[in-house]
């Protein structure tokens, strides 16, 4: 059976090299399943053998948190007695022992260590014996989120390449949870990987956030920096939260109290659900259902297809295994030539005359694609264009005046007609996505981790939840007070990344659902002990997954330097903390007062950008703004009694308050009555 399904899984190589390189997240279902049945028949075969087993967490070159008492676990036969010894130097050793309790499960602890390292870890029960080498003592960050936590430094990442071939720092290390989930909470993570030492032939794969946050801190601090790395794109916060602190909020109680009430029944839909994920991402990596090449080749009779425009309109997606093809004529065979399409969202294979050209996963996506010289020809040329969505089945060809041929340095547009057809393969088979559903995540990816000390969490998440902004708030706090006292670390540092700009921006002020969830991710810093990095000036308006990931890396290591490690230090942007109505050179306007107010400056403009204000109407205007000292006025003529201030209000914001760390200002909105 288990060779059976190797052979399965080799057989779909290139989509399983793919998510393991690009992106474990988005697409990782159908490859998490054949692992997680690879993994049992491995982990049923090593049962036979031995009893003693120690959770997966627990191997060769990992980093245990310093100043605390170093906890171990995992299964054996109970009654049996488990010994675990932490070989310092020759002369020196810490050890434990523990018996194993009726179901098969123990835990010890070891006494606290400072930073150092290596060392070794023995772990005995009567003859079996595991042994672990160069265990390091530092400082544990959990990194946790959505697709920008996920994003790993490989994937165009700004000065990527830079960075990897700075990357050797054998004390940094990695440790990355496979993405799973499950109705009930998990004693053992689901992982394929190991603990992994930087360097530059695995840094690539190491979230980049993440690693830009440990080097710093490696650099400064001269300690061992682990990460365990609990990410998966596109999941909400609820995923995250577990179902007892779920079923106390309105918004999450049913699902959750559905969950818990009939587990077994879920799992089972789990499972009929994984069988339309294989099928799904079988179809989507396959190549079968165009190999005659007919329909690549401008012979081909796409009379009854679709026609339709490209770029295509947001409100008009192209659907399933979507193919357009559009004819290209030209008078004599170019010298050189390069095809422009925009946007291709998210998977797609590029043919002309036949031949690919150009092949699109996520997150690779390139502005040019040359084309081979002579593969175009005098007359008609065909460009076909395999496009596939297969987060929400709604697929987008090309961007306004960015869809063109470059022909001997002549633009030759290709905007307009296209010709459009979803039949030319199978339809995509519907599977939903239950790795959302509520506490899913937590119990599957969180709570088999919560024995394991840490230093704090990184956390970059909202983006899944800015259509439900008015549940964040409390559903945040409830997460992070909650994993807490999972970990028994009422303290534990909590930094969190604020959502980046997003969407087209807009000349005048609006209602925002990213400026709401913004708002209550800043809410959050009610609670002691965490910090936010604001990450609104390094958005981009077309791409969800913004590139400058070593600025909020870096954000993220100046709070962690205060909220952490208790040193004084500007490691915020300015955020407000009063707001009165006032006239200056008799202007009537608003007084703001900020905190982390050192240095004032507008940034990138003569001007302050970014600010609106409102009277008893509510509407509100493009506002002016001075900085006289350590305040701002901001006041706007067509305003004469204002009631509301808002700043960086906006899905794309042009803000460009800051102060002399260079660190942007908290958006915010202020009602004066």
């Amino acid at each position: 059976m288990l060779c059976m399904l190797c052979y399965f899984y080799v057989n779909f190589g290139f989509f399983s090299v793919y998510l393991g390189v690009y992106m474990k997240g988005f697409l990782g279902y159908w490859i998490w399943a054949m692992k997680a049945i690879i993994l049992m028949g491995m982990m049923s075969t090593a049962t036979a053998e031995t009893q003693l087993t120690t959770a997966a967490i627990f191997y060769d070159h990992m980093v245990m948190q310093r100043d605390k008492p170093v906890k171990i676990w995992g299964s054996g036969t109970p009654s049996s007695v488990i010994t675990a010894t932490l070989t310092l130097s020759k002369e020196s050793s810490v050890t434990s022992s523990v018996v194993v309790n009726t179901d098969g499960e123990w835990l010890l602890e070891l006494p606290q260590q400072r930073a150092g390292g290596p060392y070794e870890l023995t772990i005995t029960s009567g003859s079996e014996i595991q042994h672990f080498r160069d265990v390091m003592i530092g400082d544990v960050w959990l990194a946790s989120g959505q697709s920008n936590m996920e994003w790993k430094l490989h994937q165009q990442v700004d000065n990527w390449q830079d960075e990897v071939r700075d990357s050797d720092y054998p004390d940094i290390r990695f440790f990355e949870i496979d993405n799973h989930f499950s109705a009930t909470p998990q004693s053992q993570i689901k992982s394929s990987y190991r603990w992994v030492k930087a360097n530059p032939r695995n840094s690539g794969n190491f979230s980049a956030v993440a690693w830009f946050f440990a080097k710093s801190l490696h650099v400064e601090k001269g300690i061992p920096i682990a990460i365990i790395d609990s990410t998966w794109g596109g999941t909400p916060a609820e995923a995250w939260t577990s179902l007892p602190v779920l079923s106390q909020q309105e918004h999450y109680r049913d699902m959750a109290a559905s969950i818990m009430k009939a587990p077994d029944e879920w799992e089972a839909r789990f499972a009929a659900n994984e069988a339309l994920i294989t099928e799904k991402y079988a179809l989507v990596s396959s190549s079968s259902g165009y190999a005659d090449g007919a329909v690549l080749t401008t012979d081909y009779d796409d009379s009854q297809w679709e026609v339709r425009e490209v770029p295509n309109p947001s409100n008009a997606p192209f659907t399933d295994v979507a193919w357009l093809r559009k004819t290209v004529n030209l008078a004599e065979v170019p010298d050189t030539a390069s095809l422009h399409l925009g946007r291709l969202e998210k998977l797609a294979r590029v043919f002309v005359n036949g031949q690919q050209v150009y092949e699109q996963y996520w997150t690779d996506f390139e502005d040019s694609i040359d084309i081979p010289h002579g593969l175009l020809k005098q007359g008609d040329n065909i460009i076909a264009v395999r496009l596939i969505n297969d987060w929400d089945n709604k697929a987008h060809l090309g961007m306004p005046n960015k869809v063109y041929l470059m022909i001997d340095k002549q633009v030759l547009s290709l905007e307009g007609h296209w010709k459009y057809s979803n039949q030319v393969e199978l339809l995509i088979p519907k599977a939903q996505r239950y790795n959302e559903s509520t506490g899913v995540l937590f119990n599957a990816m969180v709570h088999p981790i919560v024995n394991y000390p840490l230093k704090g969490v990184i956390w970059y998440q909202g983006e899944s939840n800015v259509g439900a902004n008015e549940w964040y708030s409390t559903l945040f706090k409830s997460m992070i007070l909650d994993w807490r006292q999972r970990w028994d670390q009422l303290d534990l540092p909590f930094l969190f990344v604020q959502l980046a700009s997003f969407l087209p921006p807009s000349e005048v002020p609006e209602e925002s659902a990213w400026a709401q969830l913004r708002d209550a991710q800043t809410s959050v810093l009610t609670l002691p002990k965490t910090g936010m990095a604001v990450a609104l000036d390094v958005g981009d308006a077309d791409d969800i997954h913004p590139r400058n990931k070593q600025a909020i890396g870096h954000r993220l290591y100046l709070a962690a330097k205060h909220v952490a490690y208790g040193e004084s230090l500007l490691f915020s942007g300015p955020q407000i903390s009063d707001a009165v109505p006032d006239t200056h050179e008799g202007i009537r306007g608003v007084m703001v007062s900020f905190q982390h107010n050192e240095g004032l400056q507008a940034k990138h403009h003569n001007r302050l950008l970014g600010f609106a204000i409102a009277g008893a109407d509510r509407t509100y205007v493009n506002a002016k703004a001075r900085i006289l000292d350590d305040a701002v006025f901001v006041y706007s003529e067509q305003i004469n009694e204002p009631v509301s201030v808002r700043y960086g209000w906006a899905n794309n914001s042009n803000g460009n308050l800051y102060n002399r760390a260079e660190l942007p200002a908290v958006p915010f909105e202020i009602n004066l009555e």
